[in-house]
């Protein structure tokens, strides 16, 4: 299934179909994001748009919906519904939009879900004209989270991408990085760095 493509799971990466074979006992969380939350708008509320720019996409979107509603002991709907509700120009979140975000993911998955915005949101008066950073800074409950993945995965990508320096050294820098500059060490984070750039150093071994 494109739409759950992979899925990780101590260190591996596995496909979502034999995640849930080799898995039926336990309990799933899913997290949605963003454009799961602006597709359910329009799948709700207005088929001849959903047709329109997501028709490719329909009959993905409809098995998540079904992993959704068999597997999931718990869905995490606030963020995607926060981010869809942002402001383009301020990137404040419009409650009363927030509250239909709430309402349309709800009726997707037949569930009652709070209207009320769950973080304490800073207001932000910033320019997000050009960066993103201010809502990243400011975003609620959110915050941390999303400022400790959002900045390693960048990081990560650079020193892939424009650092000769050998993959070990790469890995070190990261470590240093998370510690020192973003004061933090997530054990997340630290499997995907080493899986991240150690797996291309395998790949040139080999």
């Amino acid at each position: 299934m494109s739409v759950f493509s992979t899925a990780w799971v101590d260190g591996r990466i596995e496909d979502i179909d034999k995640l849930i074979r080799e898995n039926n006992n336990s309990k799933f969380m899913f997290v949605l994001d963003t454009n799961f939350a602006i597709m359910a708008r329009y799948y709700v509320e207005d088929d001849s748009y959903f047709e329109k720019y997501y028709g490719s996409q329909k009959t993905d979107f409809e098995k998540v919906i079904n992993i959704v509603k068999k597997y999931a002991s718990r869905i995490i709907y606030a963020l995607a519904c926060e981010e869809a509700s942002r402001s383009k120009t301020t990137g404040n979140i419009d409650p009363q939009k927030y509250k239909l975000m709430v309402e349309w993911i709800g009726k997707v998955f037949d569930l009652d879900f709070r209207g009320d915005v769950l973080s304490t949101n800073e207001l932000i008066r910033d320019e997000v004209k050009y960066t993103k950073i201010p809502i990243l800074l400011n975003n609620g409950l959110f915050k941390k989270q999303t400022v400790i993945a959002y900045t390693t995965i960048l990081k990560a990508y650079l020193l892939k991408h424009f650092d000769n320096r050998d993959n070990k050294l790469k890995i070190k820098q990261l470590f240093h990085y998370m510690a020192n500059e973003i004061n933090t060490f997530s054990p997340v984070g630290t499997s995907f760095v080493i899986h991240y750039l150690e797996k291309e150093l395998m790949e040139n071994v080999n």
